[in-house]
């Protein structure tokens, strides 16, 4: 599948291997990157840096945090009422491995739902333009497939 011309959706893109995916994307031809993560400073950082590397490509830039079901939908939303192709790749690759106290809600609300809950947003956009298609990519870690104690 060629992404150019297409719209990706990347939760996590402000640093990391978000921020690399979007990267290449916009390397690719990709027309818009949606680019979703929970800390300004780093994702306003990654979108100056996209809109210098690519100038003629369309960077919608969304704080949000997506372990809140609102706070996806709303970014989603935000992406459709764009003037962009619709959104044909979806990207989960926000992330977590905090491995003390009490925070495993977090890590299952980020690492597992969030995800489910992205993946069918995003699945619902592609119904609505079956003639763009939709690719959906999953980011784990290596802990998903080898324990890791806590």
């Amino acid at each position: 599948m060629s992404v150019a011309g297409r719209t990706a959706f990347i939760t996590g893109a402000g640093s990391g291997i978000g921020k690399a995916l979007a990267n290449k994307l916009l390397s690719e031809g990709a027309h818009t990157i949606v680019a979703v993560d929970h800390s300004s400073k780093t994702l306003f950082l990654a979108v100056d840096q996209f809109t210098s590397n690519f100038p003629k490509a369309t960077i919608i830039s969304i704080v949000a945090d997506v372990t809140k079901p609102d706070n996806l939908s709303a970014a989603f939303e935000k992406a459709k009422k764009s003037n962009s192709p619709p959104i044909s790749i979806v990207v989960n690759n926000a992330g977590t491995a905090i491995e003390h106290g009490n925070l495993w809600r977090n890590n299952v609300e980020l690492n597992l739902v969030a995800p489910i809950l992205s993946s069918q947003m995003g699945l619902s956009v592609f119904k609505e333009n079956p003639e763009t298609g939709g690719v959906i990519v999953n980011v784990a870690s290596m802990a998903g497939l080898a324990p890791v104690s806590f």
